[in-house]
């Protein structure tokens, strides 16, 4: 599998809010051959959204937020989830299959750490783990340790054998 990372660039006048999501997110496409900016046969793309604690504030007025990242602020505020994000961030993860995909999140790796079942927010029936038909899409959320998103750093995010370097913002 060839990954890709596309770096966002942002226009003058857009939101503050898209800014600071962009300049949190990576995405791979998966099994792809890449052709200068032209990707072709890829399987699928995640897009990767690190959603840090700090972001709290900055979004708890803004009613013009997307609801999937609104969704995933909130697992800070969630009892349940209160524990499980102890010294963890929320990451989301926007994944579509272009092409038939076996997609399983246990494939993910952020730096030295391996996701696992554990680490999911999201319900079950909220996300699909395997075998994607095209057109699926879902998001699906995780719960990763803060310590290796070290701001103004590169973080390599691995995708089972394939690897790709999220750009953190400096703050």
């Amino acid at each position: 599998l060839v990954l890709f990372a596309v770096s966002f660039a942002f226009a003058d006048g857009i939101n503050d809010w898209k800014k600071i999501i962009k300049d949190r997110t990576c995405v791979l496409w998966a099994d792809a051959q890449l052709l200068d900016d032209i990707v072709l046969n890829a399987r699928g793309n995640a897009s990767i959204t690190w959603l840090p604690r700090a972001l709290l504030r900055t979004f708890e007025k803004n009613k013009e937020a997307d609801d999937w990242v609104v969704r995933g602020l909130n697992f800070y505020y969630s009892g349940a989830n209160k524990k499980k994000l102890n010294g963890r961030d929320v990451v989301a993860i926007n994944y579509k299959a272009v092409k038939t995909w076996n997609f399983n999140i246990n494939n993910f790796k952020f730096g030295d750490y391996s996701v696992s079942s554990e680490d999911i927010l999201s319900n079950k029936n909220e996300y699909i783990d395997g075998e994607l038909n095209s057109g699926f899409q879902a998001v699906v959320y995780l719960a990763v340790p803060s310590k290796i998103f070290k701001q103004g750093k590169d973080l390599k995010i691995y995708l089972g054998d394939d690897s790709v370097i999220m750009h953190l913002p400096k703050r």
